[in-house]
């Protein structure tokens, strides 16, 4: 009988470790993620000469307009500052997350089509 009780309490220490790694490497890619989008966005104001910083409410309508579709000198086929439609939608996605978090901070309510991740096909 205890050997029964010791396999399933190893058991569930083994699943919630897997859970632990695997919930950390999430965290790790969407840092990375985020870094990369944020080093394109802002390459894209420095070539653009935008008077831009992040967490202003400029950053926050270039976000918005991003999410428009505003800006695809940014996101579209002809960008210098995209490879991939990966990097498309991790701009786009970073945006979306951008105006999710000022929509819970402020308190506000943001249509759900901008908080909406966009498909540019190269």
């Amino acid at each position: 009988m205890k050997s029964k009780v010791i396999v399933a309490e190893s058991f569930i220490l083994v699943i919630a470790l897997v859970s632990l790694l695997f919930i950390s490497i999430q965290i790790i890619a969407r840092k990375t993620s985020d870094e990369k989008a944020e080093r394109i966005i802002q390459s894209y104001i420095k070539a653009k000469d935008l008077n831009i910083q992040i967490n202003t409410e400029e950053y926050s309508r270039l976000m918005k307009g991003i999410l428009l579709g505003e800006h695809q000198d940014l996101v579209g086929k002809t960008s210098p500052f995209i490879e991939t439609q990966d990097d498309v939608d991790l701009i786009i996605d970073y945006a979306a997350r951008h105006m999710k978090k000022l929509e819970s901070d402020s308190g506000t309510d943001i249509p759900e089509a901008l908080t909406q991740s966009l498909k540019i096909t190269l």
